[in-house]
């Protein structure tokens, strides 16, 4: 991993636990452009645990784990390559993160 790799992972991660995610998105979209592995690995962990993290100050902007999923999810959804990561479809993906978000307000 380069150093611009690893410090947008940083990054990444201090926007994560401080859930501010449009500066996550920014610097998924970055990752995306130099490593998209990677930036496709951090939207499929925050999916794949709904949103749960452990010492996560939850923000104003995003107060809770379903809506950091449903926002993490609609990220993973521009990618190509979703369909290839769990066995159903982009929509169902996209269904399933909004139904579980809408349940849980």
């Amino acid at each position: 991993m380069d150093n611009e790799t690893e410090i947008l992972s940083r990054l990444a991660a201090n926007h994560l636990f401080l859930t501010q995610f449009e500066p996550l998105r920014a610097i998924i979209h970055a990752l995306r452009a130099k490593d998209p592995e990677l930036a496709l690995d951090v939207l499929q962990t925050i999916v794949a645990g709904s949103g749960w993290f452990e010492n996560v100050l939850w923000s104003y902007s995003c107060p809770s784990p379903s809506l950091l999923m449903y926002l993490a999810t609609l990220e993973l959804l521009q990618f190509n390559n979703t369909s290839s990561v769990w066995s159903f479809n982009r929509e169902t993906l996209r269904l399933r993160a909004k139904f579980l978000y809408w349940f849980s307000i």
